[in-house]
């Protein structure tokens, strides 16, 4: 990502680069949650779990997963079954869409910014 800014006095930078990183982080953060849940829609889909996934959490942070006694099962294992994780195998795989969703947001969010 490319980023072109323009100093006319060091005075003014911190301010500007705070505010740059307001701008941009809550959009970051939802743009990630985002492309995490559908990865994990996708992925429980096909592996027949039918429990919905919790998005909860703050603007600044975000949590996605599920509660289900049946996907903890899965995942975690229990005394009587051994873990069949469908959570764990996913996530390296769901880290480029996330990066790029939120690499997105950010440059609408300081391209907004430039607006202003």
């Amino acid at each position: 990502m490319k980023f072109r800014a323009q100093i006319r006095g060091l005075d003014d930078l911190a301010p500007r680069l705070a505010q740059i990183a307001e701008a941009a982080l809550i959009p970051a953060v939802e743009a990630a949650a985002d492309a995490l849940a559908r990865e994990l829609a996708r992925v429980r889909e096909s592996e027949g779990l039918s429990a919905p996934l919790l998005r909860t959490g703050t603007p600044r942070r975000r949590r996605v997963g599920s509660n289900d006694p049946e996907s903890l099962g899965r995942e975690l294992g229990s005394p009587l079954r051994a873990p069949a994780p469908w959570l764990t195998p996913v996530l390296p795989g769901a880290r480029s869409p996330m990066r790029a969703a939120a690499q997105n947001a950010v440059a609408r969010a300081i391209s907004s910014l430039r607006k202003k």
